[in-house]
């Protein structure tokens, strides 16, 4: 059984692992800001992005950027509404 398989099968473990995440980018997101430009970037695709906040982050931080998240369809995260999706 793969990452993923796991995960559809097992609900709660899942939920554990998307809050893991969530709490983590919340610390990291903003070294991530500061470490790279991403002015030259005029479309970012986040694959594997979870909830979007690390998408929305930078995309706040860049406001003519836009962006697509990509996550598979196990996952049941929610995806920051407030996020400029194109």
């Amino acid at each position: 059984m793969n990452f993923y398989e796991f995960f559809k099968q097992n609900s709660a473990s899942a939920k554990t692992f998307d809050q893991a995440m969530t709490d983590l980018s919340g610390v990291v997101n903003v070294s991530i800001l500061a470490a790279y430009n991403f002015s030259s970037i005029g479309k970012l695709v986040d694959v594997g992005g979870g909830n979007g906040k690390l998408l929305s982050s930078i995309l706040e931080a860049y406001p003519t950027m836009t962006g697509v998240l990509s996550e598979n369809g196990w996952f049941n995260g929610s995806f920051r509404a407030d996020c400029r999706r194109n």
